[in-house]
């Protein structure tokens, strides 16, 4: 941990985050988060996340705010940001689509933060563990999906560190708390709706019936036979009514 964050106050949440990224042997000199390509744009989290972030950025559309979704791992879904100076440089430190910025990923952040503590975050310029990210002030606030409610991502918005940043948490917890009650909203109208499955979503349940019904059987060892993300077979597995065990 370097003098920065050594020598300032700070919350004990912001303590406790910056000892956590130096047990997972973040590089506070370095930026170098986990991507995959296979991050889930047809969940039910994405779908209603882009559309309440679409609603924000129309209403902040010449700030220099970047708005985002990230799964419950901390991975970005999407990100809206019209601000071409911002854009570029956050595509610099990885704070993209596709990227994690999990806490034992990217150090201490305001998602990453948000997603450990499960609780709305402000991480401002130098509370960032990393050195290249105190840039940028950040926050968000944690999403919880469908009955019964789980955490399911993170809303973040990220401006300047030298940007006001005074309203950025307020709208950072609108927006997760707009993006849950769509979702509640959207998974009730699904399920009072009737299903009628085609033949081929008809073998997909069953044989994602059969592979849960295996002994021993755990969500992640399926999601891996079927060839799949853990998300999408949550989503599937909703989809479908199956009774997961």
């Amino acid at each position: 941990m370097d003098d920065t964050l050594v020598n300032q106050p700070a919350p004990a949440r912001l303590r406790d985050s910056w000892l956590r990224s130096e047990r997972y042997g973040v590089p506070p000199d370095e930026i170098s988060p986990v991507f995959t390509d296979g991050f889930d744009t047809g969940s039910l989290l994405y779908d209603c996340a882009t559309e309440v972030l679409a609603g924000l950025q129309a209403t902040i559309a010449n700030e220099p705010v970047a708005l985002m979704v990230a799964d419950r791992d901390g991975f970005v879904l999407a990100r809206l940001c019209p601000d071409t100076t911002i854009r570029r440089s956050l595509d610099r430190v990885h704070l993209a689509p596709g990227f994690s910025y999990a806490e034992k990923n990217a150090g201490t952040n305001g998602l990453g933060l948000s997603l450990a503590d499960r609780a709305p975050t402000l991480v401002r310029a130098d509370q960032h563990y990393c050195t290249g990210l105190r840039r940028y002030t950040c926050a968000a606030a944690p999403v919880l999906g469908p009955v019964p409610p789980q955490l399911a991502g993170s809303v973040n918005l990220t401006t300047w560190s030298d940007a006001s940043s005074g309203l950025l948490l307020a709208l950072a917890q609108a927006a997760a708390g707009a993006t849950s009650a769509l979702m509640l909203a959207r998974s009730r109208t699904s399920a009072d709706a009737p299903r009628r499955l085609t033949r081929l979503e008809s073998v997909e349940r069953d044989e994602i019936v059969r592979c849960l019904a295996e002994p021993g059987m755990t969500m992640t060892r399926a999601a891996e036979e079927l060839g799949i993300g853990r998300a999408t077979l949550y989503r599937k597995i909703a989809y479908y009514r199956i009774a997961a065990r």
